[in-house]
């Protein structure tokens, strides 16, 4: 926790609940942002660091060309919630 990789600690009582409401705040953000986010995470992790930031920079270059990326610029614009069509 002190080496800022952790952002918040539970009992194991508050485990379950904790990681649901983790998982929910997730799943708000655009689907395909969240499954290139997953896929970076499982696949980067077995990768040289510069092969991880290139894998990165790839991803973002990508989602930043997607429908969903401009709903979501639009629905911040518009103080409003994005409805995202994974496009």
């Amino acid at each position: 926790y002190d080496l800022g990789i952790l952002n918040k600690l539970v009992s194991a009582e508050e485990l379950l609940p904790a990681a649901e409401e983790l998982a929910a705040a997730i799943m708000k953000n655009a689907p395909l942002a969240v499954e290139k986010a997953k896929h970076i995470i499982q696949v980067g992790s077995e990768l040289p660091l510069k092969n991880a930031i290139r894998l990165e920079t790839e991803a973002e270059a990508l989602l930043f060309s997607t429908e969903d990326k401009v709903e979501g610029m639009r629905a911040f614009v518009e103080k409003r919630k994005a409805v995202f069509q994974r496009k």
